[in-house]
């Protein structure tokens, strides 16, 4: 037989019923969140328990197992324990070739990501600012579309890192526009370290 796949974005359920798809098998992309904002997924158990009636209902994850009574959960961790429910995926990495560096004397110490309070950027502007007397400090934090739509959380993210007192030989650098593949790449490649403390409650 054949597999028909279709891919939606949506931001209700009922946006998703007036597709008119007759699914016998759903994927969504479950992530959890403390954030004030709205939670990053509308999947709940009403509406699992509704798509389970027509066919199967699997939740990709990435921070935490889902709360919710799904058929199968892929957890995109190869460290979590595997069993009849879960199912564990590895992690894309992609190719990337090195650019010549330049050597200088002062480390450059990065992160990236979403500018959400679990991520820990604040805790890394302490943490070098109380190692080193001499070192840069860059960050590419940027706004979630769905969670931070407004960039309520990251704005404060950034205000709390720089207002975070710094030694005279400490700099940091802050920019919020979202990057290519092959530009984060570099930006990663570019520094001497990069440091993720996320503090997600049950991460695998």
């Amino acid at each position: 037989g054949t597999i028909d796949l279709s891919y939606y974005e949506v931001d209700t359920y009922e946006e998703f019923l007036s597709s008119g798809l007759q699914e016998d098998i759903c994927i969504f992309n479950y992530i959890g969140t403390n954030s004030p904002n709205k939670p990053l997924s509308w999947l709940t158990q009403s509406v699992v328990d509704d798509l389970k009636s027509r066919g199967k209902v699997v939740a990709q994850i990435f921070h935490a197992f889902s709360p919710l009574d799904v058929d199968y959960i892929l957890h995109q961790n190869p460290s979590i324990m595997a069993n009849q429910k879960v199912i564990p995926l590895l992690r894309p990495l992609p190719e990337y070739t090195p650019k010549n560096k330049s050597i200088t004397k002062v480390p450059k110490i990065g992160s990236f990501g979403l500018g959400f309070k679990t991520k820990g950027f604040e805790r890394i502007v302490s943490l070098v600012n109380s190692q080193f007397d001499k070192a840069d400090i860059v960050f590419n934090i940027f706004n979630a579309h769905y969670g931070d739509s407004q960039s309520v959380e990251c704005d404060e993210v950034i205000r709390n890192c720089k207002a975070i007192p710094l030694k005279p030989g400490i700099t940091l650098t802050i920019t919020n526009n979202f990057l290519s593949d092959d530009a984060l790449l570099d930006f990663l490649a570019g520094n001497d370290i990069n440091l993720f403390l996320y503090n997600y409650s049950g991460a695998g």
